[in-house]
């Protein structure tokens, strides 16, 4: 009807170039929507909301968040460092407290290496945070020609330094790495 085509011209005047620029709130407008100036945004940062809780960095335990600075700086790390923590505790290789560690610290140059990520690898972990190997290999380019992570077993203790960060539990076979 005639409605109709005083609807379609409107959006026509609204999309020609010499009209100036179409801006969220006259789109919003022209396409018959009621749910104010910034429905589009409400709507954009509700679903981008939902998918961040619904991805596996959305699934960090919130003690743990405070701590990714941590991930973050190991994950950067040179891996040539040797695990050195900036001084405040190192254990020889030869060490053994008994299984009795905090976690992150075995021994020297080994469990508190460093392993040299890009900053895109980087970002790719802690968005993704990974719990097996097949998403080593995506998230890390060539991950098989480094130095640090060329074993399986290497790539396992980094997917287990990964989960200490992100509560989630790795899967693949872990045992192989702890024997």
């Amino acid at each position: 009807g005639v409605g109709d085509c005083d609807e379609q011209t409107q959006q026509q005047q609204l999309l020609h170039p010499t009209n100036g620029s179409l801006t969220n709130t006259t789109a919003t407008g022209a396409a018959g929507g009621s749910g104010g100036p910034f429905e589009n945004r409400d709507w954009i940062e509700s679903t981008v909301l939902h998918y961040l809780r619904s991805s596996p960095c959305g699934e960090i335990p919130e003690e743990n968040l405070a701590r990714m600075g941590e991930l973050v700086e190991r994950l950067r790390r040179d891996p040539s460092d040797n695990g050195y923590d900036g001084g405040t505790r190192e254990i020889a290789p030869d060490s053994n407290d008994g299984g009795n560690n905090d976690g992150d610290y075995t021994r020297a140059g080994h469990d508190n290496r460093g392993y040299g990520l890009t900053d895109a690898e980087t970002l790719q972990i802690l968005n993704h945070m990974p719990t097996s190997l097949v998403e080593v290999h995506l998230l890390i380019e060539d991950v098989d020609k480094r130095d640090n992570l060329k074993e399986e077993r290497d790539q396992l203790e980094f997917l287990k330094l990964v989960s200490r960060y992100s509560g989630r539990e790795v899967q693949g076979d872990g045992a192989s790495a702890e024997e």
